[in-house]
């Protein structure tokens, strides 16, 4: 005879999630009517039935948000602006709003036009880095800066006659930081390998979504994995955790996540 237990795991606290990290990567429940399965069955497998994730994963956070440029103010005085740029999840016509927005509110020159811009080549997926005047420089060896991101060599860039001086960045932008997420389950021993190890995977969703939207997990055939040590266990209190694709933490940016998993075993 065959059973099943079906259960949505939440990180959002007001369907009771608990120990909600500061990221809101990771998350427990406990369980006000444990979850028994029989010591007399003969297996048990745990599958995920389907999840909804939010794409707001920032790529620019502490580790990257600085940026320095060197130009003229609206008197044309010539100073140094130290920019932070707030986390986020950006593409280059955002970070390029976000950039132009704080040089304009510390009071660089705008017109005729900006100190810099940014365009994208299409061709090699690399950005252009347009310096407008003759005395703008951007500094890409300052800590924490954007030059990853952007795909640029550590250094200063210096424009040479005539301006606008355009430059190529030297590496391929980095936008895309995120390709899928890994969903963990410590009820899950096994779970789904990555390639040569296990670190209790029960779904991988990929990331089809524009950034801000959420994903939907919904697969066809929902992958399966044995999981024989919880017969005969009550299940009180489940630990649940989010990844990337390569097993790293990420931050949600304050949005709420869940997941479906389906315990099955047969008596």
């Amino acid at each position: 005879m065959a059973d099943s237990v079906e259960l949505i795991l939440s990180s959002d606290i007001l369907n009771g999630a608990e120990d909600v990290s500061a990221t809101g990567d990771k998350f427990t429940v406990s369980l006000e009517n444990p979850i028994e399965v029989p010591a007399d069955a003969t297996s048990c497998e745990v599958q995920c039935m389907d999840a909804a994730l939010w794409f707001t994963v920032p790529n620019v956070d502490d580790a990257n948000r600085n940026f320095r440029v060197t130009g003229p103010d609206t008197l044309n005085v010539i100073t140094v602006y130290n920019l932070q740029i707030p986390k986020g999840l950006y593409d280059l016509t955002g970070l390029s709003a976000a950039i132009l927005r704080e040089l304009s509110n510390a009071g660089a020159k705008q017109s005729p036009l900006p100190l810099l811009t940014f365009l994208q080549d299409d061709a090699t997926s690399k950005v252009v880095l347009v310096l407008n005047y003759i005395t703008v420089s951007v500094d890409f060896t300052i800590p924490n800066n954007l030059r990853f991101i952007l795909g640029f060599d550590a250094g200063i860039i210096t424009p040479v006659l005539p301006v606008p001086f355009a430059v190529l960045a030297d590496n391929v932008a980095q936008f895309n930081t995120l390709n899928s997420f890994l969903i963990h389950c410590d009820i899950v021993q096994s779970g789904v390998r990555l390639n040569s190890t296990y670190s209790s995977i029960v779904a991988n969703p990929y990331i089809n979504v524009s950034p801000g939207s959420q994903v939907l997990y919904q697969p066809y055939n929902p992958p399966s994995s044995s999981e024989n040590q919880l017969i005969g266990s009550s299940i009180s209190v489940i630990r649940c955790w989010v990844t990337d694709e390569k097993n790293r933490p990420i931050d949600t940016n304050g949005e709420t996540w869940y997941f479906r998993i389906k315990i099955s075993y047969t008596i």
